[in-house]
């Protein structure tokens, strides 16, 4: 079972988008009549067995949803919206499809907008349920089932960053003060300059922007912190080589703090910073 979850654990890591999670979710439904029988009776409370015809990202007009199904028995048709945390819900869709049946999922509970007295989709629901009604799911499951259960759980729990509720040990948040103290002191040493203006931390991450002038007018961005979607939590330096969106480096630390690069390039600043 190991190896089904780092298989998946990797696969985030190189895919990890919201078309990712189409792609890899669409896969499953292709390769398992269990795991479709699952996902359309969650998305549409029924299991819809005579579905024979899932198609990724079909075209209409100028719309195209994430999923398009069709019972070709039945001569029922289906749609599905996918979303991760993009809040374009695509209005368009209930004059589009209105003679389909049309089911919404993402990482946020649907409002009036989605579901309320204009019902752009009869059908609304989020991951986070999803998650727990697989989990209620695996036991039920053979044993060749319930390892694919597991590994693509794995793998959607890191894609929605999943997160589940633990008892807090309040005594080692101490750590974040020690950590923000040497970092300000490295900050003062160096004659660095914290970013203002940039988020440096969310639910998975923890961190600050930090400005490294290597002239008057020029500068160098780069953030260090922690990632907390692995654990032990892993920190780590990024370095944007090209300031434009896909184009950065990531510098992690082992247990042993030994830096390691993901992607080769020139080590200069890194080296001020782990100085």
């Amino acid at each position: 079972m190991e190896d089904i979850t780092t298989f998946f654990s990797c696969l985030h890591k190189r895919f990890n988008t919201e078309d990712d999670l189409s792609d890899i979710t669409w896969s499953l439904l292709k390769t398992s009549k269990e795991f479709k029988n699952i996902f359309f009776k969650f998305l549409f409370d029924d299991e819809l067995k005579d579905v024979d015809m899932i198609i990724r990202e079909k075209s209409f007009n100028n719309s195209r949803p994430d999923f398009y199904l069709k019972d070709k028995k039945n001569k029922k048709e289906y749609i599905i919206e996918v979303k991760k945390d993009d809040l374009n819900i695509h209005k368009e869709y209930k004059k589009e499809f209105e003679h389909m049946s049309r089911a919404f999922i993402a990482n946020y509970n649907g409002n009036d907008s989605i579901y309320g007295t204009n019902k752009i989709y009869q059908f609304v629901r989020n991951w986070e349920s999803f998650v727990i009604y697989l989990e209620n799911e695996i036991t039920k499951a053979d044993k060749c089932f319930n390892l694919l259960l597991i590994g693509y759980l794995c793998y959607l729990k890191k894609a929605i960053n999943y997160w589940e509720a633990k008892t807090m040990n309040l005594s080692y948040t101490i750590s974040i003060t020690t950590y923000y103290n040497m970092l300000n002191k490295i900050v003062i040493d160096l004659k660095l300059s914290f970013k203002n203006g940039l988020r440096g931390h969310g639910p998975t991450f923890y961190g600050n922007y930090i400005d490294y002038f290597y002239s008057k007018s020029k500068f160098e961005t780069f953030w260090l912190g922690f990632y907390l979607n692995e654990l032990p939590p892993v920190l780590c330096i990024e370095y944007d080589k090209y300031n434009g969106p896909n184009e950065t480096n990531f510098f992690y630390f082992d247990g042993e703090n030994k830096l390691y690069l993901k992607e080769e390039f020139n080590l200069n600043l890194i080296l001020i910073i782990c100085h």
